[in-house]
């Protein structure tokens, strides 16, 4: 046995003891692609043993057997590495049919080079020496044996195509995942064509079968994985918005990612936080947190600290900063607005009432006051001034009341403009009110609109009652007020209770007084300068079965506060409808009933809709049937306002403006509103020290409703006088206790109809 021989025998020994032990490894492993290493390996650990047969043999036909089982094992072994190839790169799907056509051309060259011994149709052996003294077998080939060769080449070549072109298309991450493999195909077949034209005394690109099917095994399951996750761990450390540091065994920082780059920018500052390392590792984690400066902004950052070991060894340890500012800063915002509201910074509703009961609970016997506010209209200040200039008003009452007027206070928002305080009654004085209201006009800005901001007052006596107790007495207070422009704030006592008390009887016994007809129409004539009745204005009484009959003053209001309005008013327009169709019955045609609609009607019931209804209910001339809306139901949308006029017009209603003059924007609404009735209010013609002033103003109305074709009334005629003067000034139709008090139908029946 010559020198090269035993140097590839003892090379052959040693990589199929390695190949063996990685085919074991492999077979025990849980790798879902195992098959496709465990045959190229095999394949390879059966070749090596099968050449060594084949080099070992000086009789002439056990070798030329061995050689031909040697080139079988080629066959398969190119085949299988096609395979594993289609499976490396992820196209197991498109090799089913196209690699599968692969194996009957693989087993019928494996038959015609094993019969090859006997035939020698493909190769055959001479016998060669080296240097005169060493003879070898070498091999002659054939035709057939080119086609052998080309099936080879064919499947490596599918091989090489597949593997450059996912090394090209591949993110660059993962080009050295392909690119190796193929650098290692690349090898083996340069050395196996030049041993094949050679026909060299030992083939030692056999060699190179085994030792890259160790290469493939570990580049791809270990050697590959780990650089991409060494890679990938890299990218998100470096992306991550933690900080993140190592250390050796050392305490050396051989790692800082880029945030952490950003928080330390000395050595001095890593020294300091890993000096405190052990301090951090024994606290709560929730209290590990420091502050640090970032781009000029202070941070608050979790700190987490880690050994790191291999096994049982220690090999460093790491730092985690984790941003928390935002979470922070989102929690106690949202802690915040659950006790606050989020507009005025004062404590919201409920949390109002919870912190004054603490407070009352906690210190019954110091004197302190509940107070709350009320913006008058303050949905007409949104409409003319913008909900921004709304909002700076409340904000400017919320930092009076909080920061300004009352020291000690507990400051909360009840509702949209609704604000209350409950404070010690040694520190409020009553100046403070005009504080708020100055403080409120100033918000608004330069204007001559007049913030109309009301407060009420409520004494606390020790914790007997509840803060929505006394909030309700002090708001009690402010709906007492009414239209009073001169009275600001007031104190609660006992007879508000009273009248409390007396208004919830009346809403509760509203809908029984309805169902059982307490409720009665009045009606109170009109009068022409003739003395002629011609009809009369409805107006509601209430025959209460314990207190007598109630006029409107004591029920109507409390109605409109429960938002019970809307049932009277839609009852009577059911009664004055029903009568003038009685009357069309006996033949009286030129009688008519007027009716007033409340502003609330308007945000409860269709208007339109209530009073066609009406009509197909009744058989009336909707001429007899007269519609009046006041003054305060018209200014809040007057664009609405022309709308719902036009609409009861088209239906053949008159329509009406009642208490004209009552307010401060009549001529502009006159400007707009297409009304048939003007009725003006009993305030211009009650007694003036001012009378030809007040001559004036009414003859000026009377120009202005003949004008724009107007009927004019003037309610609240009392007297002959006022009577006389207004006739002189060309006014056609009153009303007024001049004439009579409201009566009932059939009082009025009696005395203007028959």
């Amino acid at each position: 046995m010559n020198s090269i021989t035993m140097i590839f025998l003892v090379s052959a020994a040693v990589v199929c003891l390695i190949l063996l032990a990685n085919l074991i490894s492999l077979f025990f492993s849980r790798s879902r692609s195992k098959i496709y290493f465990m045959l190229p390996i095999a394949l390879a650990l059966l070749t090596v043993p099968v050449y060594t047969a084949f080099l070992l043999n000086s009789e002439y036909f056990p070798a030329l057997f061995f050689e031909g089982i040697y080139f079988v094992c080629t066959d398969w072994l190119c085949f299988f590495m096609m395979l594993f190839t289609f499976a490396y790169t992820e196209q197991k799907s498109r090799m089913n049919y196209f690699v599968m056509s692969f194996i009957p051309l693989c087993v019928i060259d494996s038959v015609s080079l094993t019969a090859n011994a006997w035939t020698k149709h493909s190769f055959n052996l001479k016998l060669l020496t080296l240097q005169g003294n060493i003879a070898y077998f070498g091999n002659t080939f054939t035709f057939v044996h080119y086609i052998h060769l080309s099936l080879c080449y064919a499947m490596i070549l599918i091989a090489l195509a597949m593997l450059v072109y996912n090394t090209v298309n591949a993110p660059w991450s993962y080009k050295k995942k392909y690119a190796g493999i193929l650098f290692a195909f690349l090898i083996v077949i340069a050395a196996n064509v030049v041993c094949y034209s050679q026909n060299l005394i030992v083939d030692f690109s056999v060699l190179l079968y085994p030792l890259l099917s160790i290469f493939i095994y570990y580049f791809s399951i270990f050697s590959v994985p780990q650089n991409l996750l060494s890679q990938s761990l890299a990218n998100i450390n470096e992306n991550i918005n933690d900080a993140i540091l190592y250390f050796d065994i050392n305490d050396d920082c051989i790692y800082k990612n880029s945030t952490a780059k950003k928080i330390f920018s000395s050595s001095s500052e890593v020294e300091f936080l890993l000096k405190a390392r052990n301090s951090i590792a024994r606290r709560p984690q929730h209290e590990n947190t420091e502050f640090f400066m970032i781009d000029g902004q202070e941070r608050q950052y979790e700190i987490e600290y880690e050994d790191i070991y291999y096994g049982y060894n220690l090999i460093g340890s790491y730092l985690k900063l984790t941003d928390k500012t935002d979470e922070i800063n989102k929690f106690l915002t949202q802690k915040f607005l659950a006790t606050h509201d989020s507009l005025t910074g004062v404590y919201n509703r409920e949390y109002f009432f919870e912190a004054a009961d603490k407070v009352l609970k906690s210190d019954p016997d110091t004197p302190r006051l509940m107070l709350c506010t009320n913006i008058r209209q303050f949905k007409l200040v949104n409409e003319l001034f913008g909900e921004e200039a709304g909002d700076k008003i409340l904000v400017a009452i919320a930092h009076t009341g909080r920061e300004v007027a009352i020291h000690d206070a507990v400051m909360g928002r009840i509702s949209d403009d609704r604000f209350a305080c409950m404070a010690k009654k040694e520190y409020f004085n009553e100046d403070f009110i005009g504080i708020f209201q100055k403080n409120a006009q100033k918000a608004l800005g330069d204007t001559i609109y007049k913030i109309d901001l009301r407060v009420g007052i409520c004494e606390v006596h020790g914790d007997s009652e509840s803060a929505q107790i006394l909030y309700d007495k002090a708001q009690l207070v402010i709906n007492n007020m009414g239209n009073d422009y001169l009275k600001t704030f007031g104190y609660y006592d006992s007879d508000l209770m009273d009248q409390l008390l007396r208004e919830r009887q009346i809403t509760a016994g509203f809908d029984e007084a309805l169902e059982h007809g307490q409720i009665e129409m009045y009606l109170q004539p009109y009068v022409d300068a003739n003395g002629t009745v011609f009809g009369g204005e409805t107006l509601a009484r209430w025959n209460h079965p314990e207190r007598g009959v109630l006029l409107p003053e004591i029920f109507i209001a409390p109605l409109e506060r429960s938002g019970l309005i809307h049932k009277l008013d839609m009852f009577i327009w059911e009664e004055a409808a029903r009568k003038i169709h009685l009357w069309r019955i006996k033949g009286i045609e030129n009688m008519h009933i007027s009716v007033n609609v409340s502003p609330k009607d308007i945000f409860h019931i269709d208007i339109v809709d209530a009073f066609r209804q009406l009509l197909l209910r009744y058989d009336f001339d909707p001429k007899n049937l007269k519609i009046e809306f006041t003054e305060s139901a018209l200014t809040n949308d007057i664009k609405a306002a022309v709308e719902l006029f036009a609409k009861l017009q088209q239906l053949g209603y008159e329509v009406g403006i009642d208490d004209f003059g009552h307010g401060y924007s009549s001529l502009n609404m006159l400007k707009d509103i297409n009304a048939d009735i003007l009725k003006m209010d009993l305030v211009l013609v009650q007694k003036s020290e001012n009378t030809e002033r007040t001559k004036i103003i009414l003859d000026f109305i009377a120009q202005i409703s003949h004008t724009l074709k107007m009927r004019l009334i003037s309610e609240g005629v009392e007297n002959a006088e006022q009577l006389e003067m207004l006739k002189e000034l060309g006014f056609p139709y009153f009303q007024g206790y001049y004439f009579s008090h409201p009566l009932t139908v059939g009082d009025f029946e009696k005395k203007y109809l028959h």
